[in-house]
């Protein structure tokens, strides 16, 4: 059912090479699939983007807007505007260090935690959903596999080579 044979297929007589059309074919289905969450997590007020701030404020309270940046690889500008709007809708509020007055943690209001969990639902919703279809052992496979694609994206994007500041390139 889920066959990525090709993805990793980066050896030749030459020596290491990449196989930048595997790459980019699962990269579009990645986008296929984020498109779907999309329309399925998005609601009439709030984007994905921002229901996925959202998401990371509810799973790490007291991240820093700095943090976020960082991890969602985000224009700082933008970030800011999105976390100015969630703040005045009341969906979360910033907590300023005591010893560093520019530091703010951000941490999930009441009205936040209630649209957090309404997010999470859909997700939990929609990924049964998706996966119904599938046998046990395919679910377990599809499983395996997203993690090892997790944890090498991980591995790889930790390299200094895919810094923010190259990323902007």
């Amino acid at each position: 059912l889920f066959d990525f044979t090709g993805f990793a297929d980066c050896c030749d007589k030459g020596g290491l090479r990449m196989d930048y059309e595997a790459v980019k074919k699962v990269v579009r289905t990645f986008y296929r699939v984020m498109a779907v969450y999309s329309r399925e997590f998005s609601d009439d007020r709030y984007s994905f983007t921002e229901a996925y701030l959202i998401s990371i404020i509810g799973i790490h309270p007291g991240i820093m807007a700095s943090e976020i940046a960082e991890f969602v690889v985000l224009n700082s500008g933008y970030l800011s505007r999105m976390l100015k709007r969630l703040e005045g809708d009341g969906l979360i509020c910033r907590i300023s260090s005591k010893g560093k007055m520019r530091a703010k943690y951000l941490y999930l209001t009441e009205q936040g935690d209630a649209f957090f969990a309404k997010i999470q639902a859909k997700a939990d919703i929609s990924v049964r959903s998706h996966m119904s279809g599938a046998s046990n052992a395919d679910q377990q496979a599809f499983v395996a596999l997203m993690e090892e694609v997790q944890r090498m994206i991980e591995k790889i994007y930790a390299d200094p080579q895919f810094s923010r500041e190259r990323i902007k390139e």
